[in-house]
């Protein structure tokens, strides 16, 4: 909230209009609220007009999360094979292995859903990477993932890994 107006007086100082709407999209992006995002993109010229229409296109599907019954967590089995943690999700009805990456980023498409044990993520941005560039995530390290887990999906719950017992906890942080 401290951001925007300071943003303002960035702009009023002399900062260059590209630099502050360039940190206006990325706010808004982590705020998800993608309608901003599509707007302060659009402010960045030309270039970046598909790339705000992907964002306006997730205005209204809101990025949920939910858990099966009246639950607010839950346990996944990883697979660590040496330096690298897969889990299996679920996608569209299709159980996929993933990368855990928390390092990667999201955005550019949208999945309606996507199912973690009990937990369910509706309305969730994503990149779409070709095979070989998720093979080249693991270092060779055991199968290629279909899929990767990045911080702002893991960002939504507390995240605990219990790699002696094959375990990822997603617990919902703000469950009662």
């Amino acid at each position: 909230k401290e951001a925007g107006p300071l943003l303002e007086r960035a702009g009023k100082a002399g900062v260059r209009d590209v630099l502050v709407h360039a940190q206006r999209a990325w706010i808004a992006s982590h705020q998800r609220d993608f309608g901003a995002v599509a707007d302060a993109l659009d402010h960045l010229g030309e270039a970046n007009a598909q790339l705000a229409g992907r964002y306006r296109n997730f205005a209204g599907k809101p990025l949920q999360v939910s858990f099966k019954g009246n639950g607010c967590s839950s346990e996944l089995p990883i697979v660590t094979e040496g330096t690298v943690t897969f889990v299996d999700i679920e996608i569209g009805g299709e159980e996929v292995r993933a990368l855990v990456e928390t390092s990667a980023e999201i955005g550019h498409g949208q999945l309606e859903s996507l199912s973690l044990g009990t937990a369910t993520v509706t309305g969730i941005p994503v990149d779409v990477f070709p095979h070989e560039v998720l093979e080249q995530m693991t270092g060779g390290v055991g199968a290629a993932p279909q899929a990767v887990l990045g911080a702002r999906l893991l960002e939504l719950f507390q995240v605990s890994f219990d790699a002696p017992a094959g375990k990822l906890a997603l617990v919902n942080p703000v469950a009662k």
